[in-house]
Protein backbone atom coordinates (compact mmCIF):
# COMPACT_ATOMS: atom_id res chain seq x y z
CA UNK A 1 0.00 0.00 0.00
CA UNK A 2 2.85 2.42 0.85
CA UNK A 3 4.38 1.71 -2.56
CA UNK A 4 1.15 2.86 -4.19
CA UNK A 5 -0.38 -0.53 -4.90
CA UNK A 6 -4.14 -0.31 -5.37
CA UNK A 7 -6.26 -2.41 -3.02
CA UNK A 8 -9.55 -3.71 -4.36
CA UNK A 9 -11.53 -6.68 -5.56
CA UNK A 10 -12.81 -8.10 -8.83
CA UNK A 11 -15.81 -10.38 -9.31
CA UNK A 12 -15.80 -12.99 -12.06
CA UNK A 13 -19.07 -14.54 -13.20
CA UNK A 14 -19.24 -17.87 -14.99
CA UNK A 15 -21.28 -21.03 -15.38
CA UNK A 16 -20.97 -23.85 -12.85
CA UNK A 17 -18.24 -25.79 -14.69
CA UNK A 18 -15.84 -22.84 -14.71
CA UNK A 19 -16.68 -21.91 -11.11
CA UNK A 20 -16.13 -25.46 -9.90
CA UNK A 21 -13.09 -26.50 -11.91
CA UNK A 22 -11.31 -23.65 -13.71
CA UNK A 23 -11.56 -20.42 -11.75
CA UNK A 24 -10.71 -21.57 -8.17
CA UNK A 25 -7.07 -22.33 -9.00
CA UNK A 26 -6.75 -19.10 -10.99
CA UNK A 27 -8.23 -17.03 -8.14
CA UNK A 28 -6.02 -18.73 -5.54
CA UNK A 29 -2.84 -18.20 -7.54
CA UNK A 30 -3.82 -14.61 -8.36
CA UNK A 31 -4.26 -13.80 -4.68
CA UNK A 32 -0.93 -15.42 -3.79
CA UNK A 33 0.75 -13.20 -6.34
CA UNK A 34 -1.28 -10.09 -5.39
CA UNK A 35 -2.20 -10.54 -1.69
CA UNK A 36 -3.67 -7.04 -1.34
CA UNK A 37 -6.35 -7.77 -3.96
CA UNK A 38 -9.24 -10.19 -4.02
CA UNK A 39 -10.74 -12.19 -6.87
CA UNK A 40 -14.15 -13.69 -6.12
CA UNK A 41 -16.41 -15.92 -8.21
CA UNK A 42 -20.15 -15.87 -8.78
CA UNK A 43 -21.92 -18.82 -10.39
CA UNK A 44 -24.34 -17.42 -12.96
CA UNK A 45 -26.64 -19.17 -15.44
CA UNK A 46 -25.57 -18.52 -19.03
CA UNK A 47 -28.56 -16.29 -19.98
CA UNK A 48 -27.90 -14.07 -16.94
CA UNK A 49 -24.17 -13.53 -17.40
CA UNK A 50 -24.22 -10.45 -19.60
CA UNK A 51 -27.10 -8.76 -17.72
CA UNK A 52 -25.05 -9.26 -14.54
CA UNK A 53 -22.03 -7.77 -16.27
CA UNK A 54 -24.03 -4.79 -17.48
CA UNK A 55 -25.55 -4.14 -14.05
CA UNK A 56 -22.18 -4.30 -12.30
CA UNK A 57 -22.99 -7.43 -10.30
CA UNK A 58 -19.83 -8.91 -11.82
CA UNK A 59 -16.78 -7.22 -13.33
CA UNK A 60 -15.64 -9.94 -15.74
CA UNK A 61 -17.34 -12.94 -17.30
CA UNK A 62 -16.25 -16.24 -18.82
CA UNK A 63 -18.73 -17.56 -21.34
CA UNK A 64 -19.04 -19.58 -24.52
CA UNK A 65 -21.69 -17.09 -25.70
CA UNK A 66 -20.52 -14.06 -27.66
CA UNK A 67 -21.13 -10.67 -26.04
CA UNK A 68 -22.85 -7.67 -27.63
CA UNK A 69 -19.92 -5.70 -29.09
CA UNK A 70 -21.82 -2.44 -28.60
CA UNK A 71 -21.75 -2.91 -24.83
CA UNK A 72 -18.84 -5.19 -24.00
CA UNK A 73 -15.22 -5.69 -24.82
CA UNK A 74 -14.83 -9.39 -25.51
CA UNK A 75 -11.82 -11.50 -26.46
CA UNK A 76 -11.33 -15.22 -27.01
CA UNK A 77 -9.50 -16.50 -23.94
CA UNK A 78 -9.19 -20.09 -25.17
CA UNK A 79 -10.83 -22.51 -27.56
CA UNK A 80 -12.19 -25.85 -26.44
CA UNK A 81 -12.99 -29.05 -28.30
CA UNK A 82 -16.35 -30.81 -28.10
CA UNK A 83 -16.09 -34.61 -28.10
CA UNK A 84 -18.71 -37.33 -28.32
CA UNK A 85 -18.83 -39.40 -25.12
CA UNK A 86 -20.26 -42.92 -25.44
CA UNK A 87 -20.73 -45.67 -22.84
CA UNK A 88 -17.97 -48.20 -23.47
CA UNK A 89 -20.48 -51.07 -23.26
CA UNK A 90 -22.59 -49.80 -26.19
CA UNK A 91 -22.45 -52.15 -29.18
CA UNK A 92 -22.07 -49.19 -31.55
CA UNK A 93 -18.41 -48.99 -30.48
CA UNK A 94 -17.55 -52.28 -32.18
CA UNK A 95 -15.41 -51.67 -35.22
CA UNK A 96 -14.62 -48.10 -34.17
CA UNK A 97 -11.57 -48.92 -32.05
CA UNK A 98 -9.26 -46.85 -34.26
CA UNK A 99 -11.28 -43.73 -33.46
CA UNK A 100 -11.68 -44.25 -29.72
CA UNK A 101 -10.04 -42.20 -27.00
CA UNK A 102 -9.76 -43.12 -23.35
CA UNK A 103 -10.15 -40.46 -20.67
CA UNK A 104 -6.38 -40.63 -20.08
CA UNK A 105 -5.69 -39.97 -23.77
CA UNK A 106 -8.04 -36.99 -23.75
CA UNK A 107 -6.22 -35.58 -20.72
CA UNK A 108 -2.94 -36.00 -22.61
CA UNK A 109 -4.34 -34.11 -25.60
CA UNK A 110 -4.12 -37.02 -28.05
CA UNK A 111 -7.31 -35.79 -29.75
CA UNK A 112 -5.52 -32.54 -30.63
CA UNK A 113 -2.95 -34.33 -32.78
CA UNK A 114 -3.44 -33.38 -36.39
CA UNK A 115 -3.45 -36.97 -37.65
CA UNK A 116 -5.84 -38.41 -35.07
CA UNK A 117 -8.90 -39.72 -36.97
CA UNK A 118 -12.38 -38.31 -36.48
CA UNK A 119 -15.40 -40.59 -36.28
CA UNK A 120 -18.37 -40.39 -38.64
CA UNK A 121 -21.07 -39.03 -36.33
CA UNK A 122 -23.81 -40.64 -38.43
CA UNK A 123 -22.73 -44.02 -37.00
CA UNK A 124 -24.50 -42.92 -33.77
CA UNK A 125 -27.77 -41.82 -35.36
CA UNK A 126 -29.76 -44.57 -33.63
CA UNK A 127 -28.30 -44.03 -30.16
CA UNK A 128 -30.13 -42.21 -27.32
CA UNK A 129 -28.69 -38.74 -26.85
CA UNK A 130 -28.38 -36.81 -23.59
CA UNK A 131 -28.48 -33.11 -24.43
CA UNK A 132 -28.39 -29.90 -22.49
CA UNK A 133 -31.58 -27.86 -22.38
CA UNK A 134 -32.71 -25.46 -25.06
CA UNK A 135 -31.04 -22.08 -24.73
CA UNK A 136 -27.66 -23.61 -23.91
CA UNK A 137 -24.95 -23.12 -26.53
CA UNK A 138 -24.15 -26.84 -26.55
CA UNK A 139 -27.80 -27.69 -27.25
CA UNK A 140 -27.66 -25.63 -30.42
CA UNK A 141 -24.29 -27.04 -31.39
CA UNK A 142 -25.48 -30.60 -30.80
CA UNK A 143 -28.38 -30.22 -33.22
CA UNK A 144 -26.14 -28.57 -35.82
CA UNK A 145 -23.51 -31.31 -35.47
CA UNK A 146 -26.15 -33.99 -35.95
CA UNK A 147 -27.81 -32.14 -38.82
CA UNK A 148 -24.43 -31.79 -40.56
CA UNK A 149 -24.07 -35.58 -40.15
CA UNK A 150 -27.48 -36.15 -41.74
CA UNK A 151 -29.75 -37.03 -38.82
CA UNK A 152 -31.83 -35.65 -35.96
CA UNK A 153 -30.71 -36.92 -32.53
CA UNK A 154 -33.05 -39.18 -30.60
CA UNK A 155 -32.97 -37.28 -27.34
CA UNK A 156 -33.94 -39.22 -24.24
CA UNK A 157 -33.11 -36.58 -21.59
CA UNK A 158 -32.57 -32.81 -21.50
CA UNK A 159 -30.25 -31.61 -18.75
CA UNK A 160 -29.10 -28.38 -17.13
CA UNK A 161 -25.52 -29.32 -16.26
CA UNK A 162 -22.87 -30.89 -18.47
CA UNK A 163 -21.38 -32.81 -15.56
CA UNK A 164 -24.75 -34.51 -15.05
CA UNK A 165 -24.66 -35.59 -18.68
CA UNK A 166 -21.18 -37.00 -18.18
CA UNK A 167 -22.20 -39.08 -15.16
CA UNK A 168 -25.25 -40.41 -17.00
CA UNK A 169 -22.98 -41.48 -19.86
CA UNK A 170 -20.85 -43.27 -17.26
CA UNK A 171 -23.99 -45.10 -16.13
CA UNK A 172 -24.82 -46.17 -19.69
CA UNK A 173 -27.88 -43.96 -20.11
CA UNK A 174 -26.92 -42.52 -23.51
CA UNK A 175 -24.34 -40.63 -25.55
CA UNK A 176 -23.57 -36.93 -25.17
CA UNK A 177 -21.49 -34.07 -26.51
CA UNK A 178 -19.03 -32.92 -23.83
CA UNK A 179 -16.15 -30.49 -23.54
CA UNK A 180 -12.80 -32.22 -23.79
CA UNK A 181 -11.59 -30.77 -20.48
CA UNK A 182 -14.01 -32.83 -18.37
CA UNK A 183 -11.67 -35.87 -17.99
CA UNK A 184 -9.15 -33.51 -16.38
CA UNK A 185 -11.42 -32.97 -13.38
CA UNK A 186 -13.14 -36.31 -12.75
CA UNK A 187 -12.12 -39.71 -11.41
CA UNK A 188 -10.64 -41.84 -14.22
CA UNK A 189 -13.00 -44.48 -15.59
CA UNK A 190 -13.03 -47.06 -18.37
CA UNK A 191 -16.81 -46.91 -18.67
CA UNK A 192 -16.72 -44.13 -21.27
CA UNK A 193 -14.97 -43.76 -24.61
CA UNK A 194 -14.57 -40.48 -26.46
CA UNK A 195 -14.59 -39.65 -30.16
CA UNK A 196 -13.09 -36.74 -32.05
CA UNK A 197 -15.48 -34.91 -34.39
CA UNK A 198 -14.28 -33.32 -37.61
CA UNK A 199 -16.75 -30.45 -37.80
CA UNK A 200 -16.18 -26.70 -37.21
CA UNK A 201 -19.06 -26.78 -34.72
CA UNK A 202 -16.98 -29.08 -32.49
CA UNK A 203 -14.61 -26.21 -31.67
CA UNK A 204 -15.95 -23.31 -29.66
CA UNK A 205 -14.40 -20.17 -28.16
CA UNK A 206 -14.44 -19.19 -24.50
CA UNK A 207 -14.87 -15.43 -24.19
CA UNK A 208 -13.48 -13.17 -21.51
CA UNK A 209 -15.68 -10.07 -21.41
CA UNK A 210 -16.15 -6.82 -19.51
CA UNK A 211 -18.02 -3.55 -19.96
CA UNK A 212 -16.76 -1.14 -22.60
CA UNK A 213 -15.00 1.19 -20.25
CA UNK A 214 -11.43 1.36 -19.08
CA UNK A 215 -10.80 -1.59 -16.76
CA UNK A 216 -9.76 -0.60 -13.25
CA UNK A 217 -6.28 -1.69 -12.07
CA UNK A 218 -7.53 -4.84 -10.34
CA UNK A 219 -9.57 -5.95 -13.33
CA UNK A 220 -6.69 -5.33 -15.69
CA UNK A 221 -4.28 -7.26 -13.48
CA UNK A 222 -6.62 -10.25 -13.41
CA UNK A 223 -7.22 -10.04 -17.16
CA UNK A 224 -3.47 -10.02 -17.81
CA UNK A 225 -3.01 -12.84 -15.30
CA UNK A 226 -5.67 -14.99 -16.99
CA UNK A 227 -4.05 -14.49 -20.36
CA UNK A 228 -0.95 -16.14 -18.93
CA UNK A 229 -2.94 -19.17 -17.80
CA UNK A 230 -4.07 -22.22 -19.74
CA UNK A 231 -7.58 -23.61 -19.54
CA UNK A 232 -5.98 -26.70 -18.00
CA UNK A 233 -3.91 -26.04 -14.92
CA UNK A 234 -1.26 -28.67 -15.69
CA UNK A 235 -0.63 -27.25 -19.15
CA UNK A 236 0.34 -23.74 -18.17
CA UNK A 237 1.81 -21.76 -21.01
CA UNK A 238 -0.42 -23.26 -23.72
CA UNK A 239 -2.62 -20.67 -25.39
Amino acid sequence: ALAGECRGSVRVGAASFFCAHVLPDIAEEFQRQYPAWRASMLEVNAPDLYPCLQSGTIDLSLSVEAADPRLFHSTVWHEEQILLAVPAAFSVNRGLEAFQLTAAQVREGVHLQENFPAVDLSRFAQEPFLLLKQGNDLNQRAYKLCRNAGFVPKTSVFLTQMMTAYYLVCEGQGVSFLRSTIPEYVTPTDSVVFYQLRDPMATRPIYLSYLKRRANPVQQKLIDFMWSRSLLGDRSGER
